[in-house]
C-alpha cells in the first residue's frame, strides 16, 4: 500500500492567468493517468469580483515529490508552481496555496505564494467509526 497523504492545491487569480495554468498542467502530465485524475479532482469558482480560483483536492495519495526518482513527474512540476510564485519568478498575479497532510500527525506541508489570501487550511476532528455502537 505504501505511504499515503491527502493534498489540495488552489490557484487563484484572473481567469485568464489560471486557465493558462490549466493549460500547462495538462500539457506537462503524462501518461494518461494523471490527465484523467487531474480532471476528475478539479473544481473551478468564479467569484464576484471577476477572480477564479481552481482547486485540486487529491485523498489517500501516494505524493513523494521530494524524492529524485519523481522529480519530473507532475507533482514536482506542482511544487515549481509554487515555489516560483513564491520567489517572484513570475510577475505574481497569482496566488498559490498547497497543503498536504500525511498519515502521521506531525507530517503536514504547507505552501503559500507572497499573493495568497490562505483559501486552503487545515482542521481536524474526532469522529466516532459509523459502524459504532453504544453499549447499553
Amino acid at each position: 500500500m505504501g505511504y499515503r497523504s491527502c493534498v489540495a492545491m488552489a490557484v487563484y487569480g484572473t481567469p485568464q492567468k489560471v486557465d493558462i495554468v490549466d493549460a500547462l498542467l495538462l500539457q506537462k502530465l503524462d501518461p494518461e493517468y494523471y490527465k484523467d485524475l487531474f480532471e476528475r479532482v478539479k473544481q473551478v469558482h468564479d467569484y464576484e469580483d471577476g477572480e477564479r480560483c481552481m482547486l485540486w483536492t487529491f485523498d489517500d495519495i501516494k505524493w513523494y515529490s521530494d524524492l529524485d526518482i519523481y522529480k519530473d513527474d507532475v507533482f514536482s512540476w506542482v511544487d515549481q508552481i509554487v515555489d516560483a510564485e513564491a520567489n517572484h519568478e513570475r510577475d505574481c498575479t497569482l496566488a498559490v496555496d498547497f497543503v498536504r497532510i500525511g498519515e502521521e500527525n506531525t507530517d503536514v506541508e504547507e505552501q503559500f505564494s507572497e499573493l495568497t489570501d490562505y483559501r486552503l487550511s487545515i482542521s481536524r476532528r474526532i469522529e466516532l467509526p459509523t459502524n459504532f455502537e453504544w453499549r447499553t
